[in-house]
């Protein structure tokens, strides 16, 4: 996960899924603006995040086998992708510092979540 998050930041590898993603959001909303699409794409991160980092704090069972890096490495990649496909909907590129910004901030988010556990 930490290579991929890596990569991220470095290069666009998911610059087809952006705009995949954010097209189907855009014929599944076709009067909705801008701000209304990012609005959808927040809500919908926040979700997979929240299940996730739920996930990595059920007690025993077999989601006991999640770690918890995975957990922040998953929140921090999917927070990156967040600001990149913002970006996207805006028409605004991003460049690799701004990348490495977004990413940095993911951490901090999905670090200060663990410790608040």
């Amino acid at each position: 996960m930490y290579a991929a998050l890596a990569r991220s930041v470095l290069t666009e590898p998911d610059a087809d899924r952006i705009a995949g993603a954010v097209e189907k959001l855009r014929r599944k909303h076709p009067k909705a603006d801008d701000d209304e699409i990012v609005e959808k794409l927040i809500a919908r991160t926040a979700i997979r995040c929240g299940l996730v980092g739920g996930a990595a704090a059920a007690p025993g069972g077999l989601l006991a086998v999640l770690p918890l890096a995975a957990d922040l490495s998953y929140q921090a990649l999917a927070l990156q992708r967040l600001v990149r496909t913002i970006a996207y909907v805006y028409r605004k590129p991003t460049t690799a510092a701004e990348r490495g910004i977004a990413t940095a901030a993911g951490l901090a988010a999905g670090g200060g979540a663990g410790l608040l556990r």
